[in-house]
């Protein structure tokens, strides 16, 4: 939901979803996943000369990635990408 800050109106986003009803989530497969950063603000770095240079938040970000194996027995991670505003 956003609050448009001018006329008070509130808009909502509504995005189609491209799960599949029939199919559990739950179970085990390989899974593509993105996340953006709220308001997509560039919160992770720069890319200069086309090169994503993280900063501090970036470089957290990247070693937490690597780290979920660590915290849950059984889940692999694949190489990823992170973005100023978003990572997949």
């Amino acid at each position: 939901m956003n609050l448009d800050k001018q006329s008070n109106h509130i808009t909502r986003f509504h995005r189609h979803s491209i799960r599949l009803k029939e199919y559990d989530y739950s179970l085990p497969g390989a899974y593509f996943v993105m996340a953006v950063t709220n308001g997509f603000k560039c919160i992770f770095g720069k890319i200069i000369d086309n090169e994503m240079h993280n900063n501090l938040l970036g470089e957290i970000v990247s070693d937490c990635w690597y780290e979920i194996p660590d915290h849950f027995p059984g889940i692999e991670v694949e190489p990823f990408i992170l973005m100023p505003n978003h990572i997949h």
